[in-house]
C-alpha cells in the first residue's frame, strides 16, 4: 500500500533589493501562468512578489526566479496550508504585476501596498516582509 502524500497549499513572499528589468518583470508574470500561481509582482524599490499555489509549483516558479541575475532576492516568508483550505485561504485570484498611483518609475508606493495587501487579509505579513518586529 502506497502513501498518498497530500499536496500543500503554499503562499511564498519574496522579497527583492528592486525589480526593474521590463524584461524580468515580464518572465515572473509568465512564468507564474505556466505554473498555474495567483499572486502578485509589485516592481520598484523596494520589489515584492508574491505567488500562491500547489507547493510544488511555487518551488519550481521559485528555482526559475531565483536563477535570473538579482542584487537581492529571498524568500521572506512562507506559508503553507493543508489543500484542503486552499479555497478558505487563497487570497488572490491570478498573477498580475501591481503598480500604485503614487508610486514613482523607482520607488514602490509602502502606503498603498500596505494598504493593498489589508484588503486582501494579508496585514500579519507587512513586518515579515520589511523586518519589522
Amino acid at each position: 500500500m502506497t502513501n498518498q502524500v497530500q499536496d500543500k497549499f503554499v503562499r511564498l513572499w519574496i522579497f527583492s533589493h528592486h525589480i526593474y528589468n521590463r524584461k524580468k518583470r515580464e518572465e515572473i508574470v509568465k512564468i507564474a501562468h505556466d505554473y498555474d500561481l495567483n499572486g502578485f509582482c509589485l516592481p520598484g524599490k523596494p520589489g515584492i512578489i508574491c505567488v500562491e499555489g500547489s507547493e510544488d509549483s511555487c518551488f519550481n516558479w521559485w528555482k526559475i526566479i531565483k536563477n535570473m541575475n538579482w542584487k537581492k532576492i529571498v524568500i521572506r516568508k512562507t506559508e503553507t496550508f493543508d489543500d484542503s483550505v486552499r479555497i478558505k485561504e487563497q487570497k488572490f485570484s491570478n498573477f498580475e504585476e501591481i503598480v500604485f498611483q503614487n508610486s514613482n518609475k523607482k520607488n514602490s508606493d509602502m502606503s498603498a501596498f500596505s494598504k493593498f495587501i489589508d484588503d486582501h487579509g494579508l496585514s500579519h505579513i507587512f513586518n515579515d516582509l520589511f523586518n519589522l518586529s
